[in-house]
Protein backbone atom coordinates (compact mmCIF):
# COMPACT_ATOMS: atom_id res chain seq x y z
CA UNK A 1 0.00 0.00 0.00
CA UNK A 2 2.66 2.24 1.20
CA UNK A 3 4.71 1.88 -2.30
CA UNK A 4 1.47 2.00 -4.77
CA UNK A 5 0.81 5.48 -2.93
CA UNK A 6 4.59 6.48 -3.71
CA UNK A 7 4.84 5.12 -7.17
CA UNK A 8 1.46 7.20 -7.50
CA UNK A 9 2.73 10.70 -5.74
CA UNK A 10 6.26 10.53 -7.74
CA UNK A 11 5.18 8.50 -10.99
CA UNK A 12 5.77 11.35 -13.25
CA UNK A 13 9.31 11.71 -12.26
CA UNK A 14 10.99 9.18 -13.78
CA UNK A 15 7.53 7.66 -16.44
CA UNK A 16 9.31 9.62 -18.93
CA UNK A 17 12.65 7.59 -18.46
CA UNK A 18 10.71 4.42 -17.81
CA UNK A 19 8.82 5.45 -21.75
CA UNK A 20 12.64 6.01 -23.20
CA UNK A 21 13.39 2.24 -22.18
CA UNK A 22 9.98 0.83 -23.85
CA UNK A 23 10.81 3.18 -26.64
CA UNK A 24 14.41 1.63 -27.32
CA UNK A 25 13.09 -2.01 -26.67
CA UNK A 26 9.34 -1.41 -29.09
CA UNK A 27 9.31 -4.53 -31.17
CA UNK A 28 6.40 -4.94 -33.38
CA UNK A 29 4.36 -8.65 -32.90
CA UNK A 30 3.93 -11.37 -35.18
CA UNK A 31 0.20 -10.69 -34.35
CA UNK A 32 0.52 -6.75 -35.28
CA UNK A 33 -0.12 -5.25 -38.18
CA UNK A 34 2.41 -2.41 -39.40
CA UNK A 35 -0.45 0.12 -38.80
CA UNK A 36 -1.01 -0.82 -34.84
CA UNK A 37 2.85 -1.27 -34.51
CA UNK A 38 3.62 2.89 -35.83
CA UNK A 39 0.59 3.97 -33.57
CA UNK A 40 2.36 2.00 -30.73
CA UNK A 41 5.48 3.34 -30.96
CA UNK A 42 4.22 7.30 -31.74
CA UNK A 43 2.04 6.67 -28.31
CA UNK A 44 5.49 5.33 -26.60
CA UNK A 45 7.59 8.31 -28.04
CA UNK A 46 5.03 11.49 -26.63
CA UNK A 47 5.03 9.91 -23.28
CA UNK A 48 8.81 9.43 -23.39
CA UNK A 49 9.47 13.06 -24.81
CA UNK A 50 6.31 15.29 -24.45
CA UNK A 51 7.51 18.46 -25.77
CA UNK A 52 9.22 17.16 -28.57
CA UNK A 53 8.14 17.70 -32.71
CA UNK A 54 7.97 14.69 -33.99
CA UNK A 55 8.79 16.54 -37.03
CA UNK A 56 12.20 17.83 -36.19
CA UNK A 57 15.17 15.96 -38.42
CA UNK A 58 16.19 14.59 -34.83
CA UNK A 59 13.04 13.10 -33.80
CA UNK A 60 11.76 11.78 -37.36
CA UNK A 61 15.33 10.14 -37.15
CA UNK A 62 15.30 8.23 -34.02
CA UNK A 63 11.46 7.05 -35.05
CA UNK A 64 12.07 5.86 -38.47
CA UNK A 65 15.01 3.63 -36.93
CA UNK A 66 13.07 2.49 -34.44
CA UNK A 67 10.71 1.49 -36.87
CA UNK A 68 13.06 -0.40 -39.23
CA UNK A 69 14.81 -1.72 -36.45
CA UNK A 70 11.50 -2.97 -34.64
CA UNK A 71 9.73 -4.76 -37.41
CA UNK A 72 8.71 -8.25 -37.45
CA UNK A 73 9.63 -9.51 -41.05
CA UNK A 74 13.73 -9.56 -41.73
CA UNK A 75 12.99 -9.15 -45.39
CA UNK A 76 10.77 -6.00 -44.90
CA UNK A 77 13.65 -4.83 -42.30
CA UNK A 78 16.72 -5.46 -45.43
CA UNK A 79 14.29 -3.92 -47.68
CA UNK A 80 13.52 -0.66 -45.63
CA UNK A 81 17.06 -0.26 -45.08
CA UNK A 82 17.87 -0.58 -49.08
CA UNK A 83 14.58 1.49 -50.16
CA UNK A 84 14.14 4.06 -47.75
CA UNK A 85 17.51 4.72 -45.45
CA UNK A 86 17.16 8.55 -46.74
CA UNK A 87 12.95 8.86 -46.27
CA UNK A 88 11.32 10.38 -43.54
CA UNK A 89 9.22 8.10 -40.89
CA UNK A 90 6.01 9.16 -42.69
CA UNK A 91 7.63 7.80 -46.23
CA UNK A 92 9.16 4.75 -44.25
CA UNK A 93 5.86 4.04 -43.12
CA UNK A 94 4.48 3.82 -46.17
CA UNK A 95 6.74 1.73 -48.00
CA UNK A 96 6.30 -0.61 -45.37
CA UNK A 97 2.70 -0.78 -45.28
CA UNK A 98 3.20 -1.10 -49.21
Amino acid sequence: MIWENLSCRFRHIDEPEHAKCKFDSKRQLESETIAVFEQGLRSIFREAWPTAVIKAKEFDSMLQRRFVDGCFDHVLQQFLRLHARNADFETTVGKACQ
